[in-house]
């Protein structure tokens, strides 16, 4: 049993699986079955002999002291601070017993009963539990009080209210168990107040006709590489702006974020009573539940296709930037109100060179391996799918929508298609038009992407990315070329800095402008070699001047020819990064993008007012 809890210890406690491991190498631990249901243990030091024996209660013993507290505990309104290990025991506190809004805290200043117990019992239930927190070993009792003012904070939110169980050893005669349950109390019950005060003043705040301004923003950035990157500019250009930031990257998707994710980002809004709430390409809701009804001005820009992502409605203080203007259309019926676009801005990017990333040609991106869902669609149809997408890799820039309007798909096959992918792919409040179109898109990007790469073969090409992209160039000249991962946000800049090209693919939606990437590359000081004029088309200009600001490609005709020359002329390529991080500089700068963020919201609330 020890073996399998180590297992999961190692995944979700990895710090509390490396201290019994570290004790396992330097003591013995032996466990007897007594007739009475009770076990004898005993620790042996390898070192130097020294042992230590004890007796554990029976699990099926009846305990009233403790079988009454637990019966008592209300997991909705109130923590649970169990103290002494043998509380996790399924007789008197089942995993299921414990709240999934309040936490539970076990705490166990001895580290050789946890490993015991963990012996007799399997913990699995307890230590994949979000809301469990494990205080074990020698600076289990300060690391627990600690933990009131910095872990535990968000959850002062949901519950204010304290219950302590205590497990044999420990009892109401433990005066060191006692002195500290005391600290303990008078510690939590100190925090409930700061954050029960702090609530009321942010409540206070918001009933004003005109809040004061507090000059801070709270920026939400689903944690994606490249939607960090552009959250991080935003910060920058509102603290150029004079405003102070808090950024707080949560999980993707958005469906995935968890209560304490919730509590924690709702503990810094409260505290810093900010003038804006700014996310990236979801409704500020999702993240920030319990808020609904505050009139804090929520930012969101969308920086992917709204019709890609989950059919959330927005709540009437949400104003609705876009990357790109063709995202103004999809987002008209969200319920909220679209002041413009505001397209993707750059800044210097902290990288360096690695010997690891160094190659001629780099890419790195994502792709979808749908052969398993192709093989579940009608086979006809299937053949006028890729008649399809062949028409649209022949046509770049033309709208998916529009391909699908000219070969006259019926409704019966649209519904056999989104029956086939729908159970993969299918987010929130889809249509199956939506599905469908999204899923032709992802083939696409496969296709394009795979095409292109492929006529990169006699160069050292390398590639990161989902594993997804093992299977798709298995049997292929460029199979080698795939690294076996993706990269972090900061291996991306590294990347981008040590590759001497890399290459921009867009994706194939209607869009007229740059990519993150078209920015983050130059300012990396990394080579790009785009496709974005076949896009932008002729804005252009707003954003790069053809071969003196940006290189570029048209296809795979044309590629292999433009790696080959640029390759040969590297004074070339340093006069276009030069070239680009001057116009990025002086035309992509994030505090205009955020001027004109808020000039366009005041505009509105002027006029709506």
């Amino acid at each position: 049993m020890l073996s399998q809890n180590l297992i999961l210890l190692r995944t979700h406690r990895p710090s509390l699986a490396q201290s019994v491991e570290r004790f396992l190498l330097e003591h013995e631990i032996r466990v007897e079955p007594l007739p009475d249901g009770r076990r004898r243990c005993c620790c042996v030091s390898t070192r130097n002999g020294e042992k230590e024996e004890w007796t554990t209660a029976s699990s099926a013993h009846p305990n009233p002291r403790l079988e009454s507290a637990i019966r008592s505990y209300s997991p909705l309104s109130e923590w649970l601070l169990c103290f002494g290990i043998e509380t996790l025991n399924p007789f008197f506190l089942a995993p299921d017993k414990f709240s999934k809004i309040n936490p539970a805290l076990v705490v166990e200043p001895d580290l050789k009963r946890f490993i015991v117990h963990a012996s007799l019992y399997s913990l699995e239930s307890y230590i994949q539990n979000r809301q469990v927190f494990f205080f074990i070993g020698g600076g289990a009792l300060e690391q627990s009080i600690q933990a009131i003012e910095n872990d535990l904070e968000p959850y002062f939110l949901s519950g204010g209210v304290l219950r302590d169980v205590l497990s044999p050893p420990y009892d109401a005669t433990s005066a060191s168990a006692l002195s500290y349950l005391e600290e303990f109390q008078r510690r939590f019950q100190a925090r409930a107040a700061e954050i029960r005060q702090c609530s009321q003043q942010f409540l206070q705040h918001y009933q004003k006709s005109h809040p004061p301004p507090t000059k801070t923003v709270l920026i939400v950035e689903p944690a994606v590489n490249c939607w960090l990157v552009l959250g991080r500019g935003l910060a920058l250009g509102f603290k150029e702006l004079g405003y102070k930031t808090i950024e707080r990257a949560v999980p993707h998707p958005p469906s995935s974020i968890s209560h304490y994710d919730s509590l924690r980002l709702r503990l810094d809004l409260i505290r810093l009573c900010p003038d804006y709430i700014a996310t990236l390409s979801h409704p500020s809701d999702l993240f920030l539940r319990g808020c609904e009804n505050i009139p804090i001005k929520r930012l969101i820009w969308y920086v992917d296709h709204p019709d890609h992502l989950p059919q959330y409605k927005h709540g009437s203080h949400d104003y609705l930037f876009y990357s790109w203007k063709e995202f103004a259309e999809p987002l008209a019926g969200r319920c909220a109100h679209l002041l413009g676009e505001i397209p993707v801005g750059g800044y210097p990017l902290p990288c360096v060179q690695r010997n690891e990333f160094a190659c001629e040609i780099g890419f790195v991106g994502s792709v979808m391996n749908t052969e398993p869902l192709r093989r579940k669609i009608p086979a006809e149809t299937l053949l006028r799918l890729d008649a399809l997408l062949e028409c649209k890799q022949r046509e770049t820039a033309a709208p998916m929508a529009a391909l699908w309007k000219r070969l006259e798909f019926s409704e019966k096959e649209q519904r056999a298609i989104a029956e086939a992918i729908g159970p993969a792919l299918r987010q929130r409040g889809m249509s199956d038009e939506q599905l469908v179109l999204s899923f032709l898109h992802m083939e696409s990007i496969r296709l394009r992407r795979v095409r292109l790469l492929l006529q990169l073969q006699d160069f050292d090409l390398k590639i990161y990315g989902n594993l997804d992209w093992a299977a798709l160039l298995e049997g292929t000249p460029i199979a080698r070329a795939f690294q076996g991962r993706g990269l972090t946000a900061q291996e991306c800049c590294d990347f981008y800095r040590s590759a001497k090209i890399s290459l921009n693919i867009h994706p194939p939606f209607p869009h007229s402008g740059p990519t993150s990437r078209d920015v983050d590359i130059p300012m990396c000081d990394g080579f790009l070699l785009s496709d974005i004029h076949l896009y932008a088309k002729e804005r252009m200009a707003e954003f790069f001047e053809p071969k003196t600001e940006i290189a570029l490609y048209h296809g795979e005709r044309d590629l292999p020819g433009k790696a080959a020359y640029y390759l040969s002329h590297p004074k070339e390529r340093e006069a276009i990064i030069r070239r680009a991080r001057q116009r990025i500089a002086s035309s992509f700068r994030y505090k205009d993008r955020v001027e004109k963020m808020l000039h366009s919201l005041e505009g509105f609330l002027s006029a709506n007012s």
